[in-house]
């Protein structure tokens, strides 16, 4: 996560299930921030910047938190480049 002023943190994700919920949705799960990691962020907005490798091909995403939740909050969308294969099972 970076927030406005360059400030970032950087918190590991781990899988939760090895399947997707639903056609495009994969759940990731990290740790909750320590005090002194979110005193280390300023400002209501941070950008989270996701990277994903698929049989050695790298993925980035970004996204905006707050303006990128989605109505099931605080579920976030994340746009890849390049865009992630659709699984062909």
């Amino acid at each position: 996560m970076t927030d406005r002023a360059g400030s970032s943190v950087t918190v590991p994700l781990r899988r939760e299930e090895s399947r997707c919920e639903r056609d495009g949705a994969v759940p990731f799960q990290g740790r909750e921030l320590t005090p002194a990691e979110l005193d280390s962020l300023s400002g209501a907005s941070v950008t989270y910047t996701v990277k994903v490798s698929l049989d050695d091909k790298n993925y980035t995403a970004t996204a905006q938190w707050p303006q990128d939740e989605t109505a099931e909050a605080p579920y976030t969308r994340f746009t890849f480049e390049p865009p992630l294969p659709a699984y062909r099972g």
